[in-house]
């Protein structure tokens, strides 16, 4: 009995098995890009959620005749008063893209306004003229920003 061998046996070259990898390699590149750009708006999102918490705070220890201390990471929004810890403290900015606060004038008059901007240039505003925090693509905060 005979043994024939295929001679015509067809496979990948080394071409085509370079030419798949780089593909996948493109691919997963633009994944990585667009991951991390959608975890900057989460966070921004979340700064975002919590300046206006803040905002709510500062609108309480007002009303209760206490003093709002300028904008620091982790520190209290209130003082003057007995119970100045109950109304919270600014959202800490240190483990995020996001740079200290910026107060442009006293939070204790009115309009006031806070910000923070982060590495890609958004700016978060915060207002009492408008009652309210916005992000900003770009830009800086005035008193008189206008918030949509």
């Amino acid at each position: 009995m005979k043994y024939k061998l295929k001679v015509n046996v067809k496979g990948f070259t080394l071409i085509e098995l370079m030419t798949v990898m780089a593909i996948i390699a493109i691919l997963a590149t633009s994944i990585m890009v667009a991951l991390s750009v959608h975890k900057q708006r989460a966070e921004a999102g979340k700064i975002l959620t919590e300046l206006s918490g803040a905002m709510q705070n500062i609108y309480l220890c007002q009303s209760d005749d206490g003093v709002v201390l300028n904008p620091v990471g982790g520190g209290n929004i209130c003082s003057g008063l007995t119970n100045a810890g109950e109304y919270g403290s600014w959202p800490d900015l240190r483990n995020t893209s996001f740079v200290e606060y910026d107060s442009g004038s006293d939070l204790s008059t009115s309009p006031w306004k806070y910000s923070t901007t982060n590495t890609n240039g958004e700016v978060i505003c915060c207002n009492s003229k408008y009652g309210r925090c916005e992000k900003k693509e770009e830009g800086i905060c005035t008193p008189n920003t206008f918030l949509k």
